[in-house]
């Protein structure tokens, strides 16, 4: 699953998942789209435009073609194979840009920055609905992040949540019905965000309510709709991988890891045990933060079939040792030392710490990534 930032000229927050890491440059055979661009009110920074591949086909970043911007006119030429692209403005790294479907030999993009960046499309349809899917998702978004920021609703996170999952209602309107496998192919990329709780944490449209049976119900449904298409099938691959990471619900990855005496420590020993799972570090200045709330609910819930398990991504066992003892972390401590190689971050595939996941008896996860004073009310709540 691809994950990045995919906002315009808005400063939005994360509202898609297409990569866009470090650029490189491609010559191409067979041009066979053009892109004609008209633009307003640029600044005067703005001097070139790229069209650059979108990364949806799961293939690494390209620059297909560069052009200079005269009088605010532009023209760029792309391969005829159907993909979505973006039309870079001033850096093809970042910065303003327009979503391009090659279904069309010829598309005219335009933008006026004097109106907020908003750009429009003509001779492509899928360009279009692309355009118009976007800016769906980017007002959702930005009704999501404006409840979860109002200290002053306290309904605001009842009511983004609401909103999420009309958020994920969208995508999948999109998944099941758009003509374009490209822009079925880029909701579905986007509701798989949903798969990985810390991913959607970060992008604040994680929610409750999302399943990876749908999921992979309407990646089936858009393989069904679309057999041949190279996008489709890389999308199937994606979806695949990111079903595997783990969801509530699901049973625990097993860890079987060194204990702070070298010992081998396996996580299913606990089984019969409601156990959280806690990933951390003595050189995360956030975990050690989090740990006084770790050890208020161990303090509260220990004599209650509850137990913790510390799993450390450090690289030297001095420190890691010396943070056990100085934040009083009395409950069985776990590592291989192998910073964000260790096999605990393959098994679970957590992209930042602190992050933990709560058992119940017989493995299955009931909660991921419990901070603060939602680890004790989720703790009162599932505990006899």
């Amino acid at each position: 699953m691809l994950r990045t930032a995919f906002s315009r000229t808005k400063g939005a927050a994360i509202v898609g998942c297409l990569a866009l890491g470090l650029l490189a440059s491609c010559k191409q055979k067979g041009k066979e789209f053009t892109v004609k661009g008209e633009l307003k009110g640029m600044p005067i920074t703005i001097r070139k435009a790229y069209l650059v591949t979108s990364g949806l086909d799961g293939k690494p970043i390209l620059i297909l073609d560069s052009a200079i911007i005269k009088e605010g006119k532009f023209q760029l030429q792309g391969p005829k194979d159907e993909d979505l692209f973006r039309v870079m403005l001033g850096d093809p790294n970042g910065g303003p840009w327009m979503g391009v479907v090659n279904d069309a030999k010829e598309v005219t993009l335009s933008m006026d920055a004097n109106k907020g960046g908003d750009y429009t499309v003509k001779g492509s349809p899928a360009s279009d609905r692309f355009r118009t899917v976007l800016e769906s998702l980017q007002e959702i978004m930005f009704q999501i992040h404006a409840l979860k920021s109002d200290s002053t609703d306290p309904a605001g996170p009842v009511k983004a949540d609401v909103i999420t999952r009309q958020l994920y209602d969208t995508l999948a309107g999109v998944i099941r019905t758009d003509p374009s496998p490209v822009v079925a192919s880029f909701a579905l990329n986007f509701y798989a965000i949903g798969a990985d709780h810390d991913a959607a944490e970060q992008s604040e449209i994680n929610t409750s309510s999302y399943s990876v049976d749908t999921l992979n119900a309407l990646a089936q449904g858009l393989q069904q709709r679309f057999p041949k298409d190279a996008i489709v099938s890389g999308q199937m691959a994606a979806v695949g991988k990111a079903s595997g990471i783990p969801h509530v619900g699901s049973i625990a990855p097993e860890l079987t890891l060194p204990d702070t005496a070298g010992k081998t420590f396996t996580l299913s020993s606990l089984r019969g045990k409601f156990v959280l799972v806690d990933f951390w570090a003595s050189w995360c200045p956030p975990c050690r933060a989090e740990n006084p709330n770790v050890v208020k609910a161990y303090n509260q819930f220990k004599n209650k079939n509850f137990a913790i398990v510390g799993v450390s991504l450090d690289q030297e066992k001095g420190p890691w040792l010396k943070a056990i003892h100085d934040d009083h972390l009395d409950w069985t401590q776990i590592s291989d030392l192998q910073f964000w190689q260790s096999k605990a971050v393959d098994a679970y595939q957590f992209t930042g710490i602190p992050y933990n996941v709560l058992l119940d008896p017989q493995g299955h996860i009931l909660a991921i990534g419990l901070r603060g004073d939602d680890l004790e009310a989720k703790l009162r709540e599932v505990l006899p």
